[in-house]
């Protein structure tokens, strides 16, 4: 059984970085040394209930527990420790783990925890520029902390390929949403070829794009046929789907 003091690398697919184990709450009882709940077991029933708790992900992970206070006095526990995370929320960066003994001499202390992972995600290979088209030269993967990024990052350069940037960023940095847009493959008054289809027919007709338009986005069109003002989606640069 590895020693919950010792760092401890695995495959789960996760990487949770250090676990800091120093104390909110120090119940100070003047406890004989034969009575003290031992420390290892308490390093352990944090260690195992952080393990047990790591996202069901093909992640990297790795759990490092300093030592507690030696000074420490809690009455030994006849039960089970329980240990739990207090309130809701992302389980990544700086977290606290409670833990609590049930038994006839109850206590609780709160242990300070930063789990870190690490994926190989999306960053900039070179510096790209506000209102750059993204084009593979621009991006590569690399691993990073992702503890602090939330779900805001990409692990598949093909998503970005195309994307407009929002803001200039540097070397190294992650790639997030914020810093992208779709960028606008339909310039308002370009002519576009409105298409309407259905399984037994398909109907081509010229028309003129009233908006900008990025691809997914519902805009006006006229039917250059007819001269009516009809909504449809952006498929590509030349192609508006009539539904």
């Amino acid at each position: 059984m590895t020693d919950p003091g010792d760092s401890v690398n695995g495959k789960l697919t996760f990487h949770a970085g250090y676990l800091i184990a120093m104390l909110f709450l120090l119940p100070c009882a003047n406890v004989d040394a034969a009575q003290r709940h031992a420390l290892d077991d308490i390093r352990a029933t944090v260690h195992d209930f952080v393990q047990s708790t790591l996202p069901e992900r093909d992640l990297e992970y790795s759990i490092n527990l300093k030592k507690l206070d030696p000074r420490l006095r809690l009455a030994a526990c006849a039960q089970p420790l329980e240990a739990w995370y207090p309130g809701q929320g992302r389980r990544a960066g700086n977290l606290t783990v409670g833990v609590r003994c049930n038994g006839k001499n109850s206590w609780s202390l709160y242990v300070p925890v930063q789990i870190n992972y690490y994926e190989d995600v999306v960053v900039a290979a070179r510096p790209v520029q506000r209102g750059a088209l993204l084009t593979r030269e621009d991006i590569r993967l690399e691993r990073k902390n992702i503890s602090f990024h939330a779900d805001s990052y990409f692990t598949d350069p093909a998503d970005l390929i195309g994307q407009e940037m929002v803001h200039s960023l540097q070397v190294g940095y992650v790639i997030r949403d914020r810093n992208l847009k779709a960028p606008v493959i339909i310039k308002r008054g370009q002519q576009v070829t409105l298409l309407a289809q259905s399984n037994t027919f398909e109907v081509r007709m010229n028309g003129k794009a009233m908006a900008d338009g990025v691809i997914g986005q519902r805009i006006r069109v006229k039917n250059l046929r007819s001269d009516r003002i009809v909504e449809g989606v952006v498929k590509s640069s030349q192609i508006i789907y009539i539904e």
